[in-house]
């Protein structure tokens, strides 16, 4: 099925606008505020993509702390666990999933710089409702950096009745079992 996208990390908004064309809605998020800017801009005129400027985690707030990276624009994270903390630079407002009440996702898709196993913890509700085909997770052992072994976050998939069913590229494909 090919109703609804989540996708996390939306950075410019190439990957949201390249989901639009193959999904009835694409929500993406984006907290990052120039990248932000910028997807807003290359996803423009798409009826079917919704941006949030936020982060995707496991709670709700105004205000959580991220780091700024000028050597790589896709790399900015946040900052509220392990050795990312220190390096904190702005605030950004973060959402879960499970906020959302969506009733509908069919892929979920996560490239949030180690952040994945928060944001897979706020959307724990609507994995078990909604059952998505789908769940891709960046696969460079940044989860570290936020104090997680990646270990942690297979497991918590295995768990929910999911299981590995392969890569794209730097990213790992999950799927009900």
């Amino acid at each position: 099925r090919r109703r609804v996208a989540v996708q996390a990390g939306g950075y410019v908004g190439v990957w949201a606008g390249h989901l639009a064309g193959r999904f009835w809605r694409v929500v993406t998020f984006e907290p990052h505020a120039v990248n932000g800017d910028c997807c807003a801009r290359n996803v423009q005129g798409l009826d079917n993509v919704t941006l949030h400027r936020a982060a995707l985690g496991d709670w709700v707030a105004d205000a959580v702390p991220m780091t700024h990276s000028v050597s790589n624009t896709g790399k900015h994270k946040i900052a509220l666990h392990g050795k990312c903390v220190a390096a904190a630079k702005q605030v950004v407002p973060m959402l879960t999933l499970d906020s959302l009440e969506l009733d509908q996702v069919d892929l979920l898709y996560l490239d949030i710089e180690g952040y994945e196993p928060f944001a897979l913890r706020g959307a724990e509700a609507t994995i078990a409702r909604c059952r998505p085909a789908a769940i891709g997770i960046e696969d460079l052992g940044h989860s570290r950096d936020h104090g997680v072994d990646p270990e942690t976050m297979w497991k918590w998939l295995r768990q929910r009745g999911y299981a590995y069913v392969g890569r794209a590229g730097e990213d790992q494909l999950w799927a009900p079992a």
